[in-house]
């Protein structure tokens, strides 16, 4: 079997997975559903609703996160993450694989191509969460400064949260999170909530589970004096908020540099494999040995350090 129809019996592989895992989400993850907004799907109402739904999944954990990058694209795929996920990562590692090949690379490099479509599946899924997360974070400052102001003027602490959830953006991720967890369990169970969702709270953001824990000792002590020494507390962490976040915006920065250099490497790898005076060497099977071993190690280098980011600005 010549080069070339190995080629054409690899792009065909990489064509039917693509189309295999657009059947599993059109066929069995897109049944029609009552459309739902943003916050309704991240954090639904614990109350008034009629219609049996999924089991809720732990924030953070891998289903919430399927969950949330489905969401993007308008579809709810709760009791069917798994499905969705190797769905999606399926669908990347052939279209990967097969843009490859189409493009006359060696097909040794279509192996390349899959890892990273399955790389690159997992950062579109923690990239997700790591978005709502930093969202969440950029919005703690606004929070903390008009609740402090609020409770100057209430002593009724979920009114006063309420109100001040009100005037967010209606897309907000943190207004979600208030009105759909936070208010919803204050409602049902009272001041119990804010020690039930103090875990949930970290799991967000560690400065989230501050606010809760600050709003909690708020409503257990109440008077003046403490909303005073609230609105302290509540300054100091908003100015530490404010770091936080231009230290995500340089994380954010320093991945896209990263992104940017691989993007070129393979550029140029692809401008080596179409001249002529070099598609004999490129073509060579241990110097296709080595693109793969360099590219290996360039994806896990990539991850790792993805990795290290999140551990130094949690």
């Amino acid at each position: 079997m010549t080069v070339e129809n190995i080629r054409s019996v690899l792009v065909l592989l990489a064509v039917l997975t693509g189309a295999g895992a657009v059947y599993l989400l059109t066929g069995r993850l897109l049944r029609p559903r009552p459309h739902k907004g943003m916050a309704d799907f991240l954090f639904p109402r614990l109350a008034g609703e009629k219609k049996r739904k999924p089991a809720e999944a732990a924030v953070g954990s891998e289903e919430y996160k399927v969950r949330l990058v489905f969401s993007r694209w308008g579809l709810d795929v709760s009791g069917r993450e798994r499905p969705a996920l190797w769905g999606l990562r399926l669908g990347l590692m052939g279209t990967a694989a097969g843009a490859t090949l189409l493009m006359g690379l060696p097909p040794a490099f279509a192996g390349i191509a899959a890892v990273a479509g399955w790389f690159i599946s997992g950062e579109m899924v923690e990239g997700k969460w790591r978005e709502t997360q930093q969202k969440v974070e950029e919005e703690l400052p606004t929070f903390l400064s008009r609740l402090s102001g609020m409770v100057e003027t209430t002593q009724n602490i979920p009114q006063a949260v309420e109100t001040v959830a009100m005037t967010m953006d209606a897309k907000s991720p943190l207004r979600a999170w208030l009105e759909g967890r936070l208010l919803a369990q204050m409602t049902a169970v009272g001041r119990r909530a804010l020690d039930d969702l103090l875990p949930e709270a970290y799991a967000v953001s560690p400065s989230l589970g501050i606010a809760v824990f600050e709003i909690g000792r708020l409503w257990d002590v109440g008077g003046a004096g403490f909303a005073d020494a609230f609105k302290l507390a509540a300054e100091n962490q908003a100015n530490v908020q404010r770091g936080r976040v231009v230290v995500a915006a340089k994380a954010s920065s320093a991945r896209g540099t990263v992104k940017l250099m691989i993007g070129t490497l393979i550029f140029t790898i692809w401008m080596m494999m179409s001249s002529p005076s070099l598609s004999s060497v490129t073509r060579d099977p241990l110097v296709q040995l080595m693109y793969i071993i360099g590219g290996v190690w360039m994806l896990y280098g990539y991850r790792f350090m993805n990795n290290r980011i999140d551990e130094a600005i949690s």
